[in-house]
């Protein structure tokens, strides 16, 4: 109800959740003006298995969550997040490579149908090219 609402200030926890989390935008916006958009997606990279295992300690304060069984979902989505993010590293290496320098059965396999391979430079489409067609 209002009552217990009102009485576990959550109107003021929802503005501080807001105020934080602008300044946490901002602050990425500013990280990429500063720095480039690289280092603000690994700062993020670095932050989410940071944050995910904070809250499982005492550091976290009344936002501790508690060691159960169903925790165990929370730490295999960390994993899977990770192993993704490396494999997006890893396959993200192989993008710059110019088709000279690969074997010519690999170029016949990437080099889309009607581009010549000799002095031409393949590059993996971005997300959105993929989805969009753009």
């Amino acid at each position: 109800t209002t009552e217990e609402c009102a009485d576990k200030h959550t109107f003021l926890l929802l503005v501080g959740y807001c105020g934080v989390n602008v300044a946490y935008n901002t602050l990425g916006l500013y990280l990429v003006k500063v720095a480039s958009a690289l280092m603000n997606a690994l700062s993020y990279a670095i932050l989410l298995p940071c944050t995910t295992l904070l809250f499982f300690t005492p550091l976290a304060g009344f936002a501790e969550e508690p060691l159960t069984r169903y925790a165990g979902f929370t730490f295999l989505g960390l994993i899977l997040v990770l192993v993704g993010f490396v494999q997006y590293q890893r396959v993200g290496r192989a993008v710059g490579v110019e088709l000279e320098d690969l074997p010519l059965e690999v170029v016949r396999q990437v080099t889309p149908e009607g581009l010549p391979a000799a002095g031409k430079r393949w590059t993996q489409q971005v997300v959105h090219e993929r989805i969009i067609g753009a």
